[in-house]
């Protein structure tokens, strides 16, 4: 029998027929290699965006905020608690871990908000002392210059920065605060941020418009909490002539006294001078002691 070959033409491959074929989870992602540490790193993280869609974690705000990963790493857990904090006070419910996060080779549950809880994010954000910065950053970076009708107003250049006098002035007009005790509170604040030069001038002694917006930040997250009112009845009630009572004393009776004097001490707290019945004196932290 005879074997007839026929001719058979170059067989040319069809559009895409030369690409792998993409069947899986895993091929949906285009990094590594299959099974690649890096791969399942990827797919991990594509998951859960998938399941965060619409909603915002903490993680994800501070990003927004412009944070960058070294930042988010470590404080986003602290921030996280903050927010839980406000949450609670705002709505009086825990919060739902609602959310994911791929965290090594596997995903955890967190936290995760909506867009209705904007201003829960925004308020805990201005709360936390790391993050009040960001918030500061940020609004002193969108401000929208103010409109007048006189063109040389608005061209004047801006200081560049703030004396801390001026800001205690501020504070204490626009919460009607003892400009002693705003004093005060200025300066605390200052000192959480002395050795950052985009805050703080050490050299002329001046806050950078960085600084000055995360002390007014400070001031309007303590306002709307009510604390710089107590703090401030509590701050005249152990004023220098004062009649205060000991809130700690080695007796079990109340002991009060007279302020002679107040000053602060090594470690920065403010340690009143009281002179007690029968000429005795005795040096108390203001913070125990109220009024008697």
């Amino acid at each position: 029998m005879t074997v007839i070959t026929l001719p058979t033409r170059p067989h040319r491959p069809r559009k895409g027929e030369r690409k792998p074929i993409r069947t899986g989870r895993a091929a949906r992602t285009r990094v590594g290699t299959f099974n690649s540490p890096a791969r399942r790193a990827a797919n991990l993280v594509k998951v859960a965006d998938r399941v965060n869609t619409g909603k915002v974690t903490t993680a994800d705000y501070l990003r927004q905020l412009g944070a960058d990963d070294a930042f988010v790493t470590s404080y986003a857990s602290p921030y996280g608690r903050t927010v839980a904090k406000v949450y609670r006070s705002e709505h009086g419910a825990e919060p739902v871990k609602s959310g994911l996060a791929a965290r090594g080779r596997k995903l955890v549950p967190v936290f995760a908000y909506s867009a209705d809880d904007a201003t829960i994010l925004e308020k805990a954000a201005r709360e936390y002392r790391r993050t009040a910065e960001l918030v500061a950053q940020r609004t002193e970076a969108t401000a929208a210059p103010e409109v007048s009708g006189n063109f040389a107003e608005t061209s004047k250049p801006q200081p560049a920065t703030v004396a801390p006098a001026a800001l205690v002035a501020e504070m204490a007009e626009r919460y009607e605060l003892p400009a002693g005790f705003a004093a005060q509170r200025v300066e605390a604040i200052l000192a959480s941020m002395r050795s950052n030069p985009r805050l703080f001038d050490a050299q002329r002694g001046l806050l950078a418009p960085g600084g000055a917006a995360v002390v007014r930040s400070i001031f309007h997250a303590e306002d709307a909490e009510g604390m710089l009112r107590r703090e401030s009845e509590a701050w005249q009630a152990v004023q220098p002539g004062a009649r205060v009572s000991l809130l700690v004393s080695d007796t079990a009776d109340r002991v009060t006294g007279t302020v002679r004097a107040i000053a602060r001490n090594a470690i920065g707290q403010d340690v009143a001078e009281v002179e007690l019945p029968g000429g005795t004196t005795t040096h108390q932290a203001t913070r125990f002691l109220t009024a008697a």
